[in-house]
């Protein structure tokens, strides 16, 4: 279970974070594209926390 959500975490927070850091590089020099990727970021972040709340509701439900 600890194995299945860890790789969970993974998968979620490796993709995202290799497209920012694409964009990021890409776009370097573009300080309107900046603000977009640090909003996705934090939504990002947000998104994290609320998962991990809900699983452990999950968890401790079952």
């Amino acid at each position: 279970m600890i194995g299945f959500f860890a790789l969970v975490i993974l998968i979620f927070v490796a993709i995202p974070l290799s497209a920012i850091f694409g964009l990021y590089y890409r776009f370097r020099y573009n300080s309107a594209r900046n603000y977009v990727i640090i909003i996705c970021v934090l939504l990002l972040i947000f998104y994290l926390f609320w998962m991990q709340k809900t699983w452990m509701n999950f968890v401790h439900l079952h």
